[in-house]
């Protein structure tokens, strides 16, 4: 026990020393860089729990509009009934878009599991913008790796676009008899620029 004791109070002496010898602007610095330490966890806290959120509120609809069935009735009007109701229940915040991306969030991505807690909502809102799954899952692994913000993810999609465009063109061109040099003019021409304008 005498031991333990030597040793908080060295461990004291230590930060009395240490606190002591530390200027004002090192105490401004370490305060802030505690702060935004603190900020930045509580942010990303807050973050996963609203993709969270958002996947198990998708997953409540998915679940009620099927009933067990592999796919739901079409035209029963849910979307808007819920909107309505938990508006008038809850204030803002549950508007039909809301609920129509929370419901595709889930169906895009049906395991909780597969999704990463470094990606926003935000982001998860781009992604569902991509139309096929495959992309979509392409654009989540891709985003959270590159760490990309939304602007970027939302400009990488844009490019994505325009390159299959350009690409379905020059395809075109070349199955309607164009030679190679006219399909190269044209993808230089016509879709480099309009890849670029974007």
């Amino acid at each position: 026990m005498k031991s333990v004791n030597k040793v908080n109070h060295k461990v004291r002496a230590t930060m009395v020393r240490t606190e002591a010898a530390m200027s004002y602007e090192e105490l401004v610095d370490k305060i802030g860089v505690e702060w935004e330490r603190g900020r930045n966890n509580a942010i990303r806290a807050v973050n996963i729990e609203y993709v969270q959120t958002n996947w198990r509120i998708g997953r409540y609809i998915v679940e009620f509009e099927q009933h067990g069935h592999a796919r739901a009735k079409y035209g029963t009007g849910l979307i808007d009934r819920l909107a309505r109701d938990l508006t008038a229940r809850h204030g803002r915040g549950f508007s039909r878009s809301r609920l129509i991306y929370a419901r595709l969030f889930y169906i895009a991505f049906p395991k909780s599991a597969t999704l990463s807690h470094l990606l926003s909502w935000s982001q998860y809102l781009e992604i569902l913008k991509v139309s096929d799954p495959v992309g979509q899952k392409f654009y989540a692994q891709e985003c959270a790796r590159s760490n990309w913000g939304v602007r970027e993810l939302r400009r990488q999609v844009v490019m994505e676009y325009a390159m299959r465009g350009i690409t379905n063109r020059v395809f075109v061109a070349l199955s309607a008899g164009q030679g190679a040099a006219q399909a190269r003019t044209r993808l230089c021409d016509r879709g480099g620029r309009r890849a670029e304008r974007k």
